[in-house]
């Protein structure tokens, strides 16, 4: 599991679409699917349900607010390692709950 993989995930969950959460992440859908696959593989179930418009499963409901929780622990570090300007923006904690209980 790496990062990007996990900050995929989130933006697929908050966009509800593997193509609009490739734009959000400025790269091409393949290489989104393709991370997400991988990170599928290894945790051994899929994450999400490739449906229109896109829906967490049960494994990806679970582990959804974990990434929550990794990239905005990542997004900490670099802040603290001067990496990124504090102003940056990120994923959102309720953004991520919403799309995953539909509130």
């Amino acid at each position: 599991m790496d990062l990007q993989q996990v900050r995929y995930c989130l933006a697929i969950a908050e966009e509800r679409s593997f193509g609009r959460a490739a734009e959000k992440c400025g790269v091409r859908q393949p290489s989104v699917s393709n991370a997400v696959r991988r990170l599928e593989s290894q945790l051994g179930g899929e994450l999400f349900l490739r449906s229109r418009p896109v829906q967490s499963s049960k494994l990806g409901k679970a582990l959804l607010p974990i990434f929550a929780q990794i990239n905005k622990l990542a997004e900490k570090a670099q802040k603290i390692a001067g990496v990124i300007p504090a102003s940056a923006t990120s994923l959102s904690a309720s953004s991520i709950r919403s799309s995953t209980t539909g509130r």
